[in-house]
């Protein structure tokens, strides 16, 4: 069988039914099972990573995305976002001799932040923040 790669509004789209049905997936893998699930009730050929579904979650307006992170060595320079990858926004400020030094990193994107100490992401948590609609099967009693 070939693989076909959807489009990022077919990802959307499948994303969007996810979080009908689920307030909160706790991890990148098991958001990107789920996406693929929905995908392939529509074809059976999309296939899509689930580094693809975080980048398209932490851009959507109706997805929330926390970010639990470890610390990384001071050496390595990021230019790109870790999350979304969109450029770094740099947060400066002049010294007493007129040099500049950078503060923090910032995503103007997914708002994610690092400073002097490199934050690397571990863990994504991704949280719907609106109404989760309930399943139609009737409620069984005790």
């Amino acid at each position: 069988m070939a693989w076909r790669v959807p489009d990022d509004e077919d990802v959307v789209a499948a994303l969007r039914a996810v979080f009908r049905s689920t307030k909160t997936i706790v991890s990148q893998r098991e958001l990107g099972r789920r996406v693929q699930e929905a995908l392939r009730k529509s074809d059976d050929g999309f296939s899509v990573t689930a580094e693809r579904v975080r980048r398209l979650a932490a851009l959507q307006p109706f997805v929330r995305l926390e970010v639990k992170t470890r610390k990384g060595p001071k050496e390595k320079v990021l230019n790109r976002c870790p999350v979304c990858g969109t450029a770094l926004a740099r947060l400066k400020n002049q010294t007493l001799f007129g040099g500049e030094v950078t503060l923090t990193l910032r995503c103007p994107q997914c708002h994610y932040s690092t400073g002097k100490e490199k934050r690397i992401p571990t863990l994504y948590v991704f949280h719907n923040p609106g109404k989760v609609e309930q399943s139609t099967a009737p409620e069984q009693p005790f």
